[in-house]
């Protein structure tokens, strides 16, 4: 051997000196059988195809969050979402969610001029039978000369956003699109489940705008529409999947709340269907009081370890909520916490003054506009009023029809979601709610004055009677001390006319500076985890933006496969880059050498060989037997 190749075996384990690894595939035997062309489409998949497959998923994930939302729909609602959308404007909601950025690629599909004649026959139609769109008018100029960017100009500015809010428009008015539309527009309305959200984001989490109640309570009302493919000014009886004269529908257009309508005496509901069928009626009046939703909710006010609720106090609103019966009472008497006294209620609930003062059972604020039309039987108006507060919450009329429907649901088993009736939805869709807790500033503007302090998702289980509770928490921390008006609202996102409201009071007292210094950096305490907290349930989509712990946070299997492969070929190629540079052999194997041949080492691996390893008598046992 000569001094070259003795060097090459001591620096590189091989007389050669530095070579560059080859790889080889090793097939199984069968894949002998098959052609040359198979192979090479196989060899093609592995080499080509899988790093193509694991760019292209990683293109995609810098594109969407972990929520599966577009960061660009995201900055887009932050930057347009401001207090003008305080004031329900439906057409502004409708053009902020064409612009949404994943409908982009299927609008661009539609937008070819080859469908230019359908496109011009259903805007004639939107406009001979809905009128024309009415843009909202953009924000005056600052005194720079900017302003901010408006609904407006993302209508007038993008031809992909037109044909979204034209698509949107056909559906919440009913009209029947061409086939070739009717994907785009599917597609639109099941990406609410997660868009509807989304919007809420820029309302709960800007720093530059306070989290506004009316701007919350409309994105939801927004979404009721879409599922059940209404107007803003349609009576709420358009759920019904019958069909109706135009004397029906302007008798029941005083008709808010599906609970109004319960409450109404037997005289009214039938005159409202005189001219009614006697069996179409009966089926009408069976799915509004059965297949509606009817709920209602109670409610406990608490501080740990206080009896009185003072600044500073992480307050705790103990929510029970209930589908289809009514809450219970609070006392033996069967008297109701919201008609006790002030004083009474603050001595019982520690701090609260508690009484409903006012309570107006005024579902989903859907009365602007609607109440205004001239009706003959004032009298009874005002007697609805008076009714809402004492009627029980399931008469015994229908005591009966729901006894058959949950004993119906028990047997087909407990632990369901209610299915939604959406008779233009595209698919079936589970039913949920939101429980939000607001409170009433009085020295804000009347449009900002009730702000958002929690809201959790609420989902019921079909033949499950017992309430579903949330705990709503914030810290008291309101600008002052005194009396202040709080909310409960309870919001289907599926069902127009079934949301409920409850309206109670608290009395802060002011903090002692004893108190204030002990307890100050546990109100610190309480304020960040209500932070990280505050949209828990809601915006993470039920299980947050990591995965479960054995996936290694992965959101899927398949996502965790598709890194470890492309980690492993990142691997592979790094190893063989830095071997045929003799990098390895100069720099990471040394290394390598050292940690083996290290005391730690040989001790950690000397008790592993006690236990499991071969005995060092072992050859005497080997003699005997």
């Amino acid at each position: 051997m000569d001094e070259t190749m003795r060097r090459n075996c001591e620096e590189y384990d091989n007389p050669d000196g530095p070579v560059q690894t080859k790889f080889q595939w090793a097939l199984p035997s069968f894949f002998l059988k098959f052609p040359l062309s198979t192979l090479i489409v196989y060899l093609l998949g592995i080499v080509v195809g899988l790093p193509m497959l694991v760019w292209r998923w990683w293109k995609r994930a810098k594109k969407i969050g972990p929520n599966g939302i577009f960061h660009r729909t995201l900055q887009l609602y932050h930057h347009i979402m401001d207090v003008s959308f305080v004031n329900f404007d439906i057409t502004s909601f409708i053009i902020l969610y064409a612009a949404s950025a994943e409908f982009e690629e299927d609008l661009v599909k539609i937008a070819h001029k080859k469908y230019g004649r359908e496109w011009r026959t259903l805007v004639m139609v939107l406009n001979q039978k809905c009128g024309k769109i009415k843009i909202p008018a953009p924000p005056p100029v600052d005194r720079n000369g900017n302003r901010r960017v408006h609904v407006s100009d993302l209508f007038a500015k993008n031809s992909l956003v037109q044909l979204g809010t034209f698509l949107l428009r056909a559906h919440l008015h009913r009209l029947k699109l061409p086939k070739a539309f009717q994907p785009v527009l599917k597609k639109m309305l099941l990406k609410s489940d997660k868009l509807i959200p989304a919007m809420l984001q820029p309302i709960l989490r800007n720093p530059y705008m306070p989290p506004l109640g009316q701007m919350c309570l409309n994105v939801l009302r927004f979404q009721q529409m879409l599922v059940q493919a209404m107007w803003e000014d349609d009576p709420i009886i358009r759920q019904l999947p019958y069909d109706y004269d135009k004397d029906f529908k302007k008798r029941m257009r005083k008709v808010t709340s599906w609970k109004v309508f319960r409450s109404y005496p037997e005289k009214k509901v039938n005159t409202i269907f005189e001219k009614i069928p006697e069996d179409k009626a009966k089926l009408m009046k069976a799915y509004m009081l059965e297949i509606m939703p009817q709920v209602d909710l109670s409610y406990n006010i608490h501080v740990d370890g206080e009896s009185n609720i003072i600044q500073g106090d992480l307050v705790t609103v103990s929510v029970q909520m209930y589908r289809g019966v009514e809450a219970p009472k609070s006392d033996k008497k069967g008297i109701c916490l919201d008609d006790l006294p002030a004083s009474e209620l603050f001595e019982e609930k520690g701090g609260a003054k508690g009484k409903e003062a006012k309570e107006k059972d005024n579902e989903d604020d859907d009365n602007d506009g609607r109440s205004n039309y001239d009706d003959d039987d004032d009298d009874d108006s005002e007697r609805e009023d008076d009714l809402l507060d004492t009627l029980d919450f399931v008469d015994d009329s229908e005591s009966e029809g729901k006894k058959k429907k949950k004993k119906g649901d028990e047997e087909e088993g407990q632990g369901g979601s209610y299915i939604t009736e959406a008779m233009f939805y595209p698919e079936e869709r589970e039913e949920s709610w939101f429980c939000v807790l607001t409170v009433i500033l009085p020295n804000a503007e009347p449009s900002t004055q009730e702000r958002v302090l929690d809201i959790k998702k609420v989902r019921f289980q079909r033949g499950v009677i017992e309430p579903v509770e949330k705990d709503l928490q914030f810290p008291c921390q309101l600008g002052g001390t005194g009396i202040f008006k709080f909310r409960l609202h309870l919001i289907s996102n599926t069902y127009m006319g079934v949301d409920i409201q409850r309206d109670f009071e608290i009395i802060v007292g002011e903090r002692d500076e004893a108190q204030e210094g002990e307890e100050g950096e546990e109100d610190d305490e309480h304020v960040e985890g209500r932070e990280q907290s505050f949209l828990e349930g809601l915006l993470a989509y039920e299980d947050g933006a990591w995965g479960p712990w054995y996936y290694l946070w992965y959101p899927n299997l398949c996502a965790l496969v598709v890194d470890m492969i492309a980690l492993a070929l990142l691997a592979m190629f790094i190893f063989n880059f830095l071997f045929s540079r003799g990098y390895w052999q100069d720099y990471v194997s040394p290394v390598i050498e050292m940690v083996g041949n290290s005391t730690v080492f040989n001790q950690g691996f000397s008790k592993l060989q006690s236990l499991f390893g071969v005995p060092e008598d072992a050859s005497g046992l080997e003699d005997e037997l």
